[in-house]
């Protein structure tokens, strides 16, 4: 797998990948970017995954689980962007080409 590129900038489409949920889209696959703990815990940098037209960020976070079980501990804390967009669990996965996962952060 080549590593993939690491920004955040939202594309053209980064709205859409969010919002346009229209009708059920066939099976795609979209690009995993996975960043520090994340990554060594998958033991990858990126992967991809097919992703279901409509799938929630929620059941996207359980798709994770099954192709990367030793992510579990860990995945509830972590942030998911959507072609640069941050995205919640209720948030459904349209029209998408990158999701990263990011690992929890703390500042002082």
């Amino acid at each position: 797998m080549t590593t993939l590129g690491t920004s955040f900038e939202p594309s053209p489409t980064s709205e859409k990948a969010l919002l346009d949920v229209g009708s059920p889209r066939a099976p795609r696959l979209c690009d995993v970017l996975f960043f520090a703990r994340v990554s060594d815990l998958a033991k990858t940098r990126s992967a991809k995954i097919e992703v279901e037209g409509g799938m929630t960020i929620a059941g996207f976070r359980a798709l994770l689980i099954a192709h990367f079980p030793q992510l579990k501990p860990i995945l509830p804390f972590c942030a998911l962007a959507v072609d640069g967009m941050m995205a919640s669990d209720t948030d459904k996965i349209g029209d998408i080409q990158t999701i990263a996962v990011l690992p929890p952060v703390s500042g002082g």
